[in-house]
C-alpha cells in the first residue's frame, strides 16, 4: 500500500466522519450527551477508578430527567461537588452579587449500566456483522505477534469492549461473540495501540488521542484488505473526538503522519508474509 494510496484513504475516513456529523442519529445523541454534566478530569480518575467500566455518568436526579431510574441495591460512585455561595454585590469586586467556590462535598453518581427505563440514543458506531476470510485474521494475528505480542480471541473482557490491549504485558485480547469482519477490525485497532501506544506515549497523549488514531490505523488497514469498516470506524472517531471537545476531522488531520505510518507498517508486513486479495465488503 503505496503512502499515497494511504493518504487518499485518510482523506475518505475524515469526509466519512465529517459526513456522519450532518446525519439525525448524530444529532439525536448530541442532544443527549449535551444533557449530561461533563466530570473533571480529577472525578474522571475516581469513576474510573471505583467503575473502571462506567461509560456515561450522572446523579439520581439526573436519571430521573432522562427518563431512567437507579435501580434498587446499587452502589454510587462517589466524586467531589463543588460548593458555591452567592456573594452580596457589596461584598463582590464588581457591582453585581457573583458566584464563589468556598469548597467541595461528596456526591454520588451512577453509570447507565446501574439504571433501568427509556432507551438512551447510541451514537451512530455499530460492530460490523458481516464475514471476513480467516487469512485476514491470522495475517493479522502473525504480524502482531511478529512484533512481540501475544494475541487471544475470544476473550471476557467487560461488557461492550471488543479489545483491549497492554503494552507492558506485550498482549492482545479480542472479545468472544464477535463476527468474524470486526473480529478483524478490532484486532487491526488493538494492533494501532499496540505499535503507537507505548508506556510513554501515553504520558503524552490522552486516551481521546489514542483512540483516535487506533481507529483510524484500523480503518485503513481494513479499506486495504478490502473490508468496510466505516460504520464503526466513523462514529467511533467522531464519538472520542467530541467526548474531548475536538472537531474530528481535525482531529484526524493532528495525527494523520502518525496514523499513515502505522498503517503502512502493518500492510507491509502483511504483504511480506502473504499478499492480500480485496474481497467485496
Amino acid at each position: 500500500m503505496a503512502n499515497d494510496k494511504t493518504a487518499e484513504l485518510l482523506a475518505e475516513l475524515a469526509a466519512g466522519v465529517a459526513d456522519l456529523q450532518t446525519s439525525d442519529g448524530w444529532a439525536r445523541w448530541l442532544e443527549f450527551q449535551g444533557r449530561l454534566y461533563r466530570y473533571s478530569f480529577g472525578n474522571s480518575l475516581l469513576i474510573a477508578r471505583q467503575r473502571p467500566d462506567a461509560s456515561q455518568v450522572a446523579g439520581f436526579h439526573k436519571w430521573l430527567e432522562l427518563g431512567r431510574h437507579v435501580r434498587k441495591g446499587e452502589h454510587g460512585i462517589r466524586i467531589l461537588a463543588p460548593c458555591v455561595v452567592k456573594v452580596a454585590p457589596d461584598e463582590a469586586e464588581g457591582s453585581e452579587a457573583e458566584r464563589r467556590l468556598v469548597g467541595f462535598r461528596v456526591a454520588t453518581v451512577f453509570d447507565v449500566t446501574q439504571t433501568d427505563g427509556d432507551e438512551l440514543p447510541e451514537v451512530p458506531c455499530h460492530r460490523l456483522t458481516g464475514e471476513a476470510p480467516e487469512r485476514m485474521r491470522d495475517a493479522l494475528a502473525d504480524f502482531a505477534r511478529s512484533v512481540g505480542f501475544t494475541v487471544e480471541f475470544g476473550a471476557d473482557l467487560i461488557a461492550g469492549r471488543n479489545g483491549e490491549t497492554s503494552t507492558l504485558g506485550r498482549s492482545i485480547k479480542v472479545a468472544g461473540g464477535l463476527a468474524p469482519a470486526q473480529v478483524v477490525k478490532t484486532l487491526a485497532h488493538e494492533i494501532g495501540h499496540a505499535l503507537m501506544h507505548s508506556a510513554a506515549i501515553l504520558s503524552e497523549i490522552d486516551r481521546p488521542t489514542a483512540e483516535i488514531e487506533a481507529e483510524s490505523v484500523a480503518f485503513l488497514v481494513c479499506k486495504r484488505l478490502g473490508l468496510e469498516a466505516g460504520g464503526y470506524s466513523f462514529g467511533y472517531v467522531a464519538h472520542w473526538a467530541h467526548g474531548a471537545g475536538r472537531d474530528p476531522v481535525a482531529a484526524i488531520q493532528a495525527s494523520g503522519q502518525r496514523i499513515v505510518k502505522a498503517a503502512q507498517r502493518i500492510a507491509d508486513g502483511i504483504e511480506a508474509d502473504a499478499p492480500m486479495v480485496a474481497v467485496a465488503a
